[in-house]
């Protein structure tokens, strides 16, 4: 009896597990369809590219000069022009499309100057989330120059950093994989490893603020998104959510991949940490200390 009594007990313990599991979930489901995430200004690379000049070619100097005439003449006269090379990304992120690119610097500077990118003060904050491990760039390529970044949300603590840390974070290593001129012109293969993620690990409004307001302002093109082995719940619940609100650009660079075979297939192992069965060396903790500088 005392045997058959424990068994239930486990049962009954495990049954309420579970109906909390559930409930925990579909909270968090409602949360997103409430957040309503629009990716729709996220700038998508298309599989066949052709920019129409080389970098550093007369062509592109002229393209600059257009682009700077291009600003309005209040922003021009209110601030000393930004870097060469920060107008450079922008230009080269948006096909040298020369009024857009103005609206990328522009959009670029101010988004910058709310997350306070740069300030001393956040740099302890800075070291911590790009420590963590949750958001890198390991600095492999594909064949034609774009860049991986590589997320690790199981490493996110959504008590230690808020959406403006976790922008901030996004920002300073997407900006930071713009040093590279190919990555510049020819975009990103972004890799969402959701390995091990938890409930606790999804904050709606940081993906909001994420994929609504920090991708689009970024001069990057986003050739591939990948979702590494998600959980029964992000698959079965929260995806059908999320995609719902997710443009038809992004939704066609959306592959999911269950096993390390088609990781494998669509992202080359070249270009993938060890960690992942691939053989690109990353040494996160000197990385972390280089991107946060």
């Amino acid at each position: 009896c005392r045997a058959v009594n424990a068994i239930d007990a486990s049962n009954l313990r495990t049954q309420r597990n579970s109906s909390a599991a559930m409930a925990d979930v579909a909270k968090l489901a409602g949360d997103m369809k409430k957040a309503k995430i629009d990716t729709s200004k996220i700038t998508v690379a298309d599989d066949d590219d052709v920019l129409p000049c080389a970098a550093n070619s007369p062509e592109e100097a002229e393209a600059l000069a257009a682009m700077i005439e291009a600003l309005p003449s209040d922003f021009r006269r209110s601030q000393a022009l930004p870097s060469e090379s920060l107008m450079l990304k922008c230009l080269r992120g948006r096909k040298y499309d020369v009024p857009r690119a103005a609206e990328t610097l522009q959009s670029l500077l101010k988004l910058k100057s709310e997350l306070e990118m740069g300030d001393p003060k956040h740099r302890e904050q800075l070291l911590y989330d790009l420590g963590s491990g949750k958001v890198t760039n390991p600095g492999s390529k594909d064949e034609v120059g774009r860049s991986l970044i590589w997320l690790r949300l199981r490493n996110h603590d959504k008590s230690k950093s808020g959406p403006q840390d976790m922008g901030r974070a996004v920002a300073t290593v997407m900006l930071n994989a713009c040093e590279d001129v190919d990555t510049q012109r020819m975009g990103i293969v972004l890799l969402n490893d959701l390995s091990g993620i938890q409930l606790k690990n999804i904050h709606p409004p940081t993906a909001k603020f994420i994929l609504g307001e920090v991708l689009p302002t970024l001069p990057i093109r986003l050739q591939r998104f990948v979702l590494y082995n998600p959980p029964w719940f992000v698959a079965n619940v929260l995806l059908p959510i999320v995609t719902v609100f997710m443009s038809a650009k992004v939704k066609s660079r959306l592959h999911i991949c269950k096993t390390r075979e088609e990781l494998h297939a669509a992202i080359n192992p070249s270009m993938l940490p060890e960690e992942l069965g691939g053989t690109q060396p990353f040494d996160l903790e000197s990385w972390a200390a280089k991107v946060s500088k």
